[in-house]
């Protein structure tokens, strides 16, 4: 053999050599991708990297490689050399499991729990794709698991069953240590429970977790003897977690910086936690604007309002109420067709709320003043009323139910003699509706600023819960109500 051909047939050899090298490294003259699951878990990839492995992927694919078959969940997800479909990439998950990804599980359920309209039967679902990712040793699966109970969605689950899991999860994972100081509030916020609670959440933070810094420092500020300086530096933390991209957080430094005459800093972090549709912000933003002189300000309160109630907040849909008469007609009957109702109330607090102002406009037109649609006004009053009667809260429903009775009672003799003041179209007082009367100017409190009738009415972000004295009701059963979640006895 002469020189150049043992020339040739030696650079043969090497770049077959080379070649299955870096096949068998999943990478090719233009892939740089890792095949390995660990770092498809941990994200060590880009579009543009998925992109040029698009062949090295489908490749591996069709030879059933599990790593490969992640990968190609992918690129079905992100519609990169294929249409994006969520159905496909599914398919590819559920092939990954069946060539032995373990963490293929836990992506799967991750799809039911994160698709559109899940319903009790996708959490069912996800909860056994977890359940099989952690018998075979993936730790991740007890954190998502675990959050899955906390948040109520599989049946017969509760707040100790996700502790038990969060500790199963690991020691020093940020969200791990979060989610178990989660479930020990909702176990119960006894004092030793709330000194774990906020050593959890003290580490949380201390790992960087934005939520945590946020909750330590919302708890705290809540101490009787806190000092000057450590009320200092839990104000800090909470706009740490706000500089964070963590909305609530945004409000509550928004609220310390406006203490501080620094409007235009707050104005900014609202706004950007209101483009985040965060609804506290979003009322609080809109209430700001309310306050301030001129029609600019008070039809961007309006706008506001708006957009903070079709994202459900019971607040803002009270703010349209109280101002129906100030809207313009279309935005009238946005109100009349979308928020007006007491089954679009969220809760309890904000039905009766509600009631207790559309009652307020029924006493008007008893005295004298024409008001169009009154007998709707009645109407959702008493249907109000009944459905608190059957309130889960026990408080709530008890003081409900006897004026939803004497409301109900009362039904025909007010619509006779609503007929009666539409035929004759002047003032006519309805004796019989006294002693309901009575009862509802004793349960709405007048001297209560927040069942006042008023187009300028201001009521708290709590959708008037400081009118609920006559209820007696402390924080704890307040939170339960839907109000602040960080409201502590």
């Amino acid at each position: 053999m002469n020189f150049l051909s043992a020339l040739f047939l030696s650079l043969l050899v090497s770049f077959h050599i080379n070649a299955s090298a870096l096949a068998a490294s999943g990478s090719g003259p233009n892939c740089s991708l890792e095949f390995s699951e660990t770092a498809f878990d941990e994200k060590r990839f880009t579009q543009p990297i998925l992109k040029a492995c698009i062949n090295e992927i489908n490749n591996r694919s069709s030879k059933h490689d599990p790593v490969a078959l992640l990968y190609k969940s992918q690129l079905a997800l992100l519609g990169l050399g294929e249409r994006k479909s969520r159905r496909s990439a599914r398919i590819a998950l559920e092939t990954a499991v069946d060539a032995g990804s373990i963490i293929a599980r836990r992506y799967l359920a991750d799809m039911f729990i994160n698709k559109i309209g899940a319903d009790r039967e996708d959490f069912l679902k996800a909860e056994g794709f977890y359940l099989a990712a952690i018998k075979n040793g993936d730790t991740k699966s007890n954190e998502r698991l675990a959050q899955l109970y906390l948040d109520g969605k599989i049946p017969n689950k509760t707040a100790q069953d996700a502790r038990l899991l969060f500790e199963k999860a690991g020691q020093g994972n940020a969200d791990t240590a979060l989610g178990k100081a989660k479930a020990l509030l909702k176990e119960g916020a006894g004092q030793t429970n709330l000194r774990q609670v906020s050593q959890l959440l003290e580490k949380s933070a201390d790992l960087g977790n934005a939520e945590a810094q946020f909750m330590f420092a919302t708890l705290n500020l809540h101490n009787d003897d806190l000092t000057e300086k450590n009320s200092a530096a839990l104000q800090a933390l909470l706009c740490k977690s706000a500089e964070q991209g963590y909305p609530a957080a945004m409000l509550e430094c928004a609220k310390h910086l406006l203490d501080q005459a620094k409007p235009g800093i707050a104005i900014a972090l609202l706004t950007r936690a209101s483009d985040l549709n965060h609804v506290d912000s979003i009322d609080y933003l809109a209430k700001y604007y309310s306050k301030r002189t001129g029609n600019k300000h008070k039809n961007l309160a309006i706008k506001l309002w708006f957009k903070a109630a079709t994202l459900g907040s019971d607040a803002a849909k009270l703010e349209l109420i109280y101002r129906f008469d100030t809207l313009s007609k279309a935005q009238q009957l946005n109100v009349n067709g979308a928020f007006k109702s007491p089954n679009v109330f969220k809760t309890d607090v904000g039905r009766i709320m509600a009631a207790n102002h559309y009652l307020s406009v029924v006493r008007r037109g008893q005295s004298g003043t024409y008001i169009k649609g009154e007998y709707f006004y009645y109407r959702d009053a008493m249907n109000a009323y009944e459905q608190v009667a059957q309130s889960d809260n026990a408080v709530l429903a008890k003081k409900a139910k006897p004026i939803a009775r004497k409301l109900r009672a009362g039904f025909d003799r007010y619509t006779d003699n609503l007929k009666t003041r539409r035929t004759i179209r002047k003032a006519a007082p309805w004796i019989a509706l006294g002693a309901v009367t009575i009862g509802i100017l004793a349960l709405s409190g007048n001297s209560s600023s927040n069942t006042s009738s008023s187009s300028t009415y201001q009521h708290d972000s709590c959708a008037g819960i400081n009118g609920l004295a006559w209820y007696g009701i402390s924080s704890t059963a307040i939170a339960l109500a839907g109000c602040n979640p960080y409201s502590f006895d």
